[in-house]
């Protein structure tokens, strides 16, 4: 604050004495500091009381801000969540978890750290099921698919036997008996 009234910041250095008394309001060579400063600038210099107050209200303000964000975000996840999008709500319940991260207190708002973890590790277990069931769909799938296959080969061989034994009959009756024998040994 000193070097910052020296260079002739004083906007600066006001602001720097006003965060020493946000941190302690009892300091009084801050306390003077920031009412000389206002004063040099042209302003009226707010109290200690007023200025922790309006500390207050900001950060009241921005926790406000922060419980509207968490709220939205816990939607969404829930949403997401409910129509099987387990990627978006994993990033959701990721975010709600990491701004979390920056509260010590969180009696007011809506979920808690170890809530919103739990939340978390839920959406990435039903991911985790929801894949195992995509994975056994297409395991299912192969197999329909093979068995298909193997009707179809079936029934080919089965149609080529038919074949062979109507060419074998036809030899036979017809007197040629040797193509009516290798007809038959085919089949």
């Amino acid at each position: 604050g000193e070097r910052l009234a020296q260079e002739g910041d004083l906007e600066q250095a006001r602001e720097q004495y006003r965060r020493i008394l946000l941190i302690d309001p009892s300091d009084e060579d801050a306390r003077k500091q920031f009412q000389r400063l206002s004063q040099e600038l042209g302003e009226r210099a707010p109290t200690v009381e007023e200025i922790v107050e309006s500390q207050s209200n900001t950060e009241q303000a921005r926790r406000d801000q922060t419980i509207v964000e968490l709220n939205r975000r816990l939607h969404e996840a829930k949403v997401a969540e409910q129509g099987g999008d387990y990627p978006a709500a994993i990033r959701k319940y990721e975010e709600v978890v990491n701004i979390l991260a920056w509260y010590r207190y969180q009696a007011d708002f809506p979920v808690t750290t170890e809530q919103a973890r739990a939340y978390l590790e839920r959406a990435k277990e039903q991911q985790r099921l929801d894949e195992a069931r995509g994975k056994a769909r297409a395991i299912e799938e192969i197999q329909k698919e093979q068995e298909q296959a193997h009707a179809r080969e079936t029934a080919e061989e089965r149609r080529r036997m038919k074949v062979f034994l109507e060419r074998a009959q036809d030899a036979f009756d017809r007197g040629e008996y040797d193509l009516a024998v290798a007809d038959a040994e085919k089949v």
